[in-house]
């Protein structure tokens, strides 16, 4: 069974990131903590949410890299072969 929450120790254990990246990401608002007195405790969904924020990232930067590539190819096999631009 999953537990509901966890506790910072636990996020940073799990997901392999420091406590000074932890609370980086929770100033910058891109990871949302529950205060039960003086505990923090992010949420299984919120630690989910916040992990496949950096799928979609990376999915993007590959899927732009992946459409820029033949042009970057086309330019440098013209240019090796003395017929691209001279900009």
């Amino acid at each position: 069974m999953e537990p509901v929450a966890y506790r910072v120790s636990e996020f940073c254990q799990i997901y392999v990131i420091s406590k000074a990246s932890f609370y980086r990401e929770v100033q910058a608002g891109r990871l949302h903590i529950l205060k039960r007195g003086r505990r923090s405790l992010v949420e299984r969904t919120e630690a989910e949410r916040w992990f496949g924020g950096f799928k979609t990232t990376a999915q993007n930067e590959a899927a732009s890299t992946i459409t820029k590539a033949p042009e970057a190819t086309t330019r440098e096999l013209l240019a090796r072969l003395g017929r691209g631009s001279k900009t």
